[in-house]
């Protein structure tokens, strides 16, 4: 298609791809009204450019292969994992904005930007290449992350639960900024070039 598919309603069955390919093309995944955006299943959903998803509901992927940047905005925003390990791969940027929290979770990216009014946002088995900046009310960190670059966490209270297999929960290579309102509990291991707490 060299344009624009507009449907009603779109419904992604089990096993179901979606690909813009092979020339270099963005994709916009838009529900309006109060719609929601969902696409959980084992089936996959690529771009050779950047893919956008804007919702007034939630938004939900998994198994996302994106060349590009990754932009979503909604109600709650979810990377999930479905199915195998860093099931969501993005060759550039992650923009993730929510009113109502949300989670990364089995993602490789360049670097990762995510914010939320309010709400929980969790952060787990996530690497990246640059920098990662989560801003929530809540910030979680139930998996390991790990990143060659900065990290910098805002919120209200800010918590990490144990590693596992003695490896570390938050494992960077740049310096690792923790600013929280009113509480910080880490109870895993934290690796960086320079903590501030």
């Amino acid at each position: 298609n060299a344009g624009t598919i507009e449907a009603r309603k779109l419904t992604r069955f089990d096993q179901a791809c979606v690909t813009c390919a092979p020339t270099r093309g963005n994709v916009t995944l838009a529900s309006f009204g109060d719609g929601d955006i969902s696409s959980i299943s084992f089936g996959s959903m690529s771009a050779d450019g950047n893919m956008t998803a804007v919702a007034q509901g939630d938004v939900k992927l998994s198994n996302l292969w994106v060349s590009g940047d990754l932009t979503t905005i909604g109600n709650t925003v979810d990377l999930m994992q479905n199915g195998r390990n860093y099931s969501n791969r993005v060759m550039g940027n992650v923009y993730l904005t929510a009113r109502n929290g949300g989670s990364i979770a089995s993602t490789q990216a360049s670097n990762i930007l995510a914010m939320s009014e309010k709400g929980e946002m969790r952060l787990g088995n996530v690497f990246v290449v640059g920098n990662l900046s989560a801003a929530s009310d809540s910030v979680v960190f139930d998996n390991p992350v790990t990143t060659f670059g900065d990290v910098n966490i805002f919120g209200r209270n800010v918590s990490m639960a144990d590693g596992w297999n003695n490896n570390p929960l938050l494992d960077a290579r740049g310096n690792i900024t923790i600013d929280a309102l009113e509480n910080v509990t880490l109870t895993g291991q934290i690796y960086g070039n320079a903590v501030h707490l």
